[in-house]
């Protein structure tokens, strides 16, 4: 008697299912501390009329923790200057990123200002060249932001939503600081990263063990849902976790073949650190029950001597599970993650009696989108 495998296929369509709106805007990611210690050396630099030295200190600031609000900062900056062209290149880029920023209508009046300045200078960019058309937004809703009503900057992610004028407010205030002559930008506390609901769903390889049946290689599936709390750079997911292994199997004894299934339901708690720009580690941990199902039918090898359930198709085993593996944020919202070690245990005692325990290897793929 031996337990059939399957076939192994990745369930691409499980993937796709999850796939991200192609509007969803790309969440800031970096270091946003470093970032705001750069912005503090810009904005002395830019109020002390030094163009270009506030410039290189925005860009490395972006480079770190790419909030849209840099951008707009390093169009102000050479707008200063009198670079007209590289001013509308960042203001598009900003607008771009930022397509429902309430300081619009004030950014949209520079652009006019430079487009004009470079006319005249006969150094109006074409679309497509530098300065030009944006491509597709690339930033988030970023930080809480404000500007200088045409003169200072935005402080990007001050994660307490203040507004930035000739002398900046109070980081601490907590609340917009309406400035006269130019529009809010959109206040949400830690914007960046926050997110109320995740949702994950991922399918692989599985390599389980039950006692001297040989099962092969199986499908695994696994779709969980939590909600984030973030810490840093640490994001803790408290959830719950559904995964499922169909096992089929056949006796050629009695030439009975059937699929039994080992559906998991669990409790789990996600943590992840985030090492790298868009790049996490994560590791879970869940417990609860496994349902070992189609047990009765005629012929299953899985109880003892053949026999099978008579109350009942399934039985319950309890069912821990840990896995280590890693995240990339494709978008603010969109995720891919990969868990190359996932392991689960269940004590087998209901099953027959050289099954001592149940045992799953796993190599999981998936996608994540964040809401």
């Amino acid at each position: 008697m031996n337990v059939r495998p399957s076939s192994l296929v990745l369930a691409c369509a499980l993937l796709l299912t999850a796939a991200a709106p192609a509007l969803a805007q790309q969440q800031p990611v970096g270091d946003k501390k470093k970032a705001l210690d750069l912005y503090d050396r810009a904005k002395v630099q830019y109020d002390l009329g030094h163009w270009k030295p506030a410039i290189d200190l925005w860009v490395q600031a972006y480079e770190t923790f790419n909030a849209p609000e840099f951008l707009f900062n390093i169009g102000q900056a050479y707008r200063q200057d009198g670079n007209c062209d590289r001013a509308l290149f960042f203001y598009r880029r900003y607008l771009a990123s930022r397509p429902n920023a309430k300081n619009r209508g004030e950014v949209e009046g520079f652009m006019k200002e430079m487009e004009a300045k470079c006319k005249t200078s006969g150094t109006a960019p074409e679309p497509g060249e530098a300065g030009g058309e944006p491509a597709a937004g690339t930033g988030g809703t970023g930080t809480p932001a404000g500007s200088d009503g045409g003169t200072g900057a935005v402080k990007s992610g001050a994660g307490t939503g203040a507004d930035v004028g000739e002398t900046e407010a109070d980081p601490d205030a907590g609340v917009d600081e309406e400035v006269e002559g130019e529009a809010d930008l959109e206040v949400d506390s830690d914007s960046d990263q926050a997110r109320f609901f995740a949702v994950r769903v991922a399918a692989g390889a599985c390599f389980p063990s039950l006692g001297p049946l040989d099962v092969g290689t199986l499908v695994a599936f696994a779709i969980g849902a939590g909600h984030p709390f973030y810490l840093g750079k640490f994001v803790v997911e408290p959830g719950v976790l559904a995964t499922y292994t169909p096992v089929p199997w056949e006796t050629e004894a009695s030439m009975t073949s059937g699929t039994a299934g080992m559906t998991g339901l669990l409790g789990n708690i996600g943590l992840a650190y985030q090492f790298l720009p868009r790049l996490a580690a994560r590791a879970e941990v869940g417990a609860g029950v496994l349902i070992f199902s189609g047990l009765g039918e005629p012929g299953a090898p899985f109880l003892q001597g053949g026999t099978q359930l008579t109350d009942g198709k399934s039985i319950g085993l309890f069912n821990a599970r840990v896995a280590l593996g890693a995240e990339y944020a494709v978008t603010r919202n969109l995720i891919v993650n990969a868990q190359p070690v996932v392991f689960s245990y269940s004590p087998s005692s209901p099953l027959r009696n050289d099954i001592e325990k149940i045992t799953q290897f796993e190599i999981l793929v998936g996608v994540g989108y964040r809401m």
